[in-house]
């Protein structure tokens, strides 16, 4: 059965209206449907990409001397490149996107470590280092944890 579907065409500075009919598509040409975890992780992944290159452009504008400006503006483009790469690896359910993602757990832990070492050591906090190192392990351990996910998603796909 077809469904009746209303298509505006402007040619000559008029319009028209045409009422076409669009076949739907059959049971075989469905489009894969990604778990929610899928579609979760590949959105979480699309905020990663743009806060790196938020991070990236905004340390870039700003160029505060006092810091080392550079090293985050490098480690803040290699992370959102990782995640950008990761996520599209991901929404497409490849077999290289486990990889990937420990990729870009890496690349985040060093992130969260290339901001307490973009800081001249006068100027740190106390705490500073430890809480990079922790928030680099977190990082790496939940890319790393999404990553075993993914590999079992690519399997159960691969079985199917």
């Amino acid at each position: 059965m077809s469904s009746l579907r209303l298509a505006m065409f402007v040619g000559d500075g008029r319009c028209r209206l045409f009422a076409t009919r669009f076949q739907r598509r059959s049971p075989r040409s469905v489009t894969l449907n990604r778990p929610i975890g899928i579609q979760l992780l590949a959105a979480l992944l699309t905020v990663y990409t743009m806060a790196g290159f938020l991070l990236a452009i905004r340390t870039l504008v700003e160029r505060d001397d006092r810091y080392r400006w550079w090293l985050i503006v490098a480690a803040g483009v290699a992370f959102a490149l990782a995640s950008g790469v990761a996520t599209l690896a991901v929404w497409r359910v490849e077999k290289r996107a486990p990889l990937l993602l420990v990729a870009c757990g890496a690349l985040g832990s060093a992130l969260c470590l290339a901001l307490p070492a973009a800081v001249p050591g006068a100027a740190l906090a106390p705490g500073m280092w430890r809480a990079a190192i922790q928030g680099a392990v977190l990082i790496f351990a939940f890319l790393s944890l999404a990553a075993w996910y993914v590999r079992n998603v690519v399997r159960a796909k691969a079985r199917v």
